[in-house]
């Protein structure tokens, strides 16, 4: 079986050869074994042996080869890659990778995602192909799914890149142009992926701007010396993602959008604020009906109605037809709510992201919906941005040349990796067995007497001196366990998104013996709680799950916080009969429980059928899962037809016109 060389574009390979390339464990482990030895070999060179080396595999790798002899070299290139990266890791950080890593990081840097179960040590087995891509001096950016985690990890490994040779940099909201500059000048950037995909945007705006000057316009400027516009970034080359299931897919519902600043106070103000009063004399079903999701619909008799207020419908400050206002004030009204999908911090909307649980304060709603939901909260009301470009984030990523990534998550999505980006799975398998234990789920009513049951196991588990991570579905779930802590005269830590508290100080003190941490689903990405001597003897982390998610994936995030690399760990699903999966994914779940003896413990279930009902629930999950990617392609399809459009209308601009 021939090999590509590490570092050519998965771009021009099918994925079903990737994948076949990946399956071929004796090769991949014949590579470990031959990186070893190459690090025993250098392990006694001179301190800055290692950038000579990488200078030689720069020189190497950049050459042109025939396709025999890049087969050929593909196995030579990885081992000596390995060589430097496992003695550079040795040197700066005392500890030597694991078989797995090595297995995670070829996989990646033949193009295929690494999917490692949490606590395997994903951000080291990055190491392997972010340092093979950057060899090509063409820009590696490392993509995580938020700016602390890419912090975190830029400096984490710094040192040892630069033992390697290589530089690396972070990019960050708020870098001016010249800042961003020399960070996509390193050979490796970590970057969120908002970040990121702003700037590449950023740029496209440019271009653009540039094309649109007439050609005397350009003479004129050459001529007097004026300097281009540059951009901020090289080009889409390389990508790596951490995370790549919540990035490439969990997150590719909303499209990235770089908007103009507003300036003010919105012109139409008033009628949003009107909007808003005249919504509580319409009714469900009568006025306006809901059409999925956070879609909301007028009724023939609902439009008669608002139509009846002339003095709006005929304002001299509408933006939009009135109807629409009062379709933005129904949604506000009846599809977001406070800590839930947005937080007031600073008397300003801020957005809460529905996988993780983080706060985003330079992200809106468009089409008037942000400004209907200030208008509720009596807040200012603050003009719509412009939108100055937009990218959906699948057509983003499929930019890239070369993409690849690392997750614990990847069932259930192999398919749509595959088909959207080209880049197939490969799973890893554990290096030590899982000593997790899944207790019974608790099926309970209501989610009263599932808060309640939820703090008295917390309490109850952490007084026995084992560590206790409850994680929270929204920021107003965690308040309200935190209310409940409190009133039990119960230390504890909270990581919400909306609090002070230092992610990283609040994480590392969550596997402390006896220690409650209450947190939203940021915990469950990209975070890595570790034991001190007395919880592992005490049974280790156990991780309550107040309410499951919509997506599996989420749910095996944070219970995959407990029981990591062999240690002991143990967790707990809660049900409550009016939990919103349930009213909304599976109301006849609801119904069967709402029947139960409510005077029994777990509404009547015995162990046997707790069991069975969180079957069904997982069942439910899934075809959630399946509506979800559904959307997602539809929203790629629509996106790549309207392209093709936009490209006839360049190339000939009555195109669309005499389709």
């Amino acid at each position: 079986m021939t090999h590509p060389t590490p570092g050519t574009l998965n771009r021009t390979s099918s994925a079903r050869s990737i994948a076949r390339q990946t399956t071929d464990t004796r090769w991949i482990a014949s590579v470990i074994q031959r990186g070893r030895d190459a690090a025993i070999a250098i392990q006694d060179d001179a301190g800055d042996s290692l950038q000579t080396h990488t200078q030689r595999l720069k020189t190497w790798i950049r050459q042109p080869h025939d396709q025999l002899k890049r087969s050929d070299e593909s196995t030579e290139i990885l081992t000596l890659a390995i060589g430097v990266v496992q003695t550079a890791v040795q040197r700066e950080m005392s500890i030597s990778l694991f078989d797995v890593q090595w297995h995670a990081g070829i996989v990646m840097s033949l193009g295929s995602i690494a999917e490692m179960q949490t606590g395997e040590g994903k951000t080291l087995a990055g190491v392997l192909p972010a340092y093979l891509h950057a060899l090509r001096g063409q820009g590696v950016h490392v993509v995580t799914p938020n700016a602390y985690l890419a912090r975190r990890d830029y400096e984490q490994l710094r040192p040892v890149y630069e033992r390697c040779g290589i530089s690396t940099s972070v990019v960050e909201d708020g870098y001016d142009d010249d800042q961003a500059r020399r960070a996509y000048a390193s050979d490796i950037t970590y970057g969120s992926a908002h970040t990121i995909g702003f700037d590449f945007l950023r740029d496209q705006l440019i271009e653009q701007q540039t094309a649109s000057l007439a050609v005397g316009e350009r003479f004129l400027r050459d001529l007097r010396g004026a300097q281009s516009p540059r951009g901020r970034q090289r080009g889409l080359i390389s990508a790596i993602v951490d995370e790549a299931d919540d990035v490439l897919l969990d997150d590719a519902v909303s499209p990235l959008i770089l908007s103009g600043a507003s300036n003010g106070d919105a012109v139409d103000a008033e009628l949003h604020r009107i909007a808003v009063e005249f919504i509580n004399d319409l009714s469900e079903g009568e006025h306006f009906v809901f059409a999925g999701g956070d879609r909301i619909e007028l009724t023939d008799a609902g439009f008669t109605t608002v139509y009846q207020h002339i003095e709006a419908a005929t304002h001299s400050k509408l933006v939009r037809p009135w109807h629409e206002y009062i379709v933005s004030a129904l949604r506000a009204a009846f599809c977001y709510q406070r800590d839930v999908h947005y937080v007031v911090r600073d008397s300003e909307i801020q957005l809460i992201d529905s996988s993780t649980g983080r706060v985003f304060a330079d992200r809106t709603w468009s089409g008037g919906l942000h400004q209907a939901v200030q208008a509720r909260e009596d807040l200012k009301i603050t003009s719509e941005s412009s939108t100055l470009g937009r990218v959906t984030k699948q057509r983003f990523f499929r930019s890239y040349r070369f993409l690849t990534g690392m997750t614990g998550t990847a069932d259930q999505c192999q398919d749509e990796l595959e088909r959207v980006y080209g880049t197939p799975v490969s799973t890893i398998e554990l290096r030590h067995p899982s000593k997790r234990e899944t207790y019974p789920p608790r099926v309970v009513m209501t989610r009263d007497e599932k808060y309640d049951a939820v703090v008295n196991e917390a309490i109850q588990l952490a007084a026995s001196g084992r560590p206790v991570l409850i994680g929270t579905l929204s920021v107003s779930e965690s308040l309200e366990i935190a209310a409940r802590l409190r009133e039990r005269d119960c230390e504890f830590k909270i990581l919400n998104g909306i609090q002070d508290a230092d992610e990283a100080a609040v994480i590392s003190a969550a596997g402390e013996s006896g220690a409650i941490t209450v947190a939203t689903n940021l915990a469950g990405r990209g975070t890595d709680i570790g034991l001190d001597p007395e919880s592992l003897t005490r049974g280790g982390l156990h991780v309550i799950v107040t309410q499951m998610h919509s997506l599996a994936r989420v749910d095996r995030q944070l219970i995959g916080r407990a029981a990591r690399c062999g240690d002991p760990g143990s967790c707990r699903f809660f049900i409550a009969a009016d939990d919103d999966l349930l009213i909304q994914h599976a109301p006849w779940i609801s119904r069967h429980l709402s029947r139960c003896d409510r005077l029994a413990e777990d509404c009547g279930l015995d162990i046997t059928r707790r069991f069975k009902l969180l079957k069904q629930i997982e069942t439910v999950q899934r075809r959630t899962q399946r509506q979800a990617t559904i959307r997602r392609l539809r929203l790629l399809q629509s996106d790549s037809h309207e392209q093709q459009l936009l490209t006839l209308s360049e190339k000939r601009p009555d195109a669309c016109w005499a389709m």
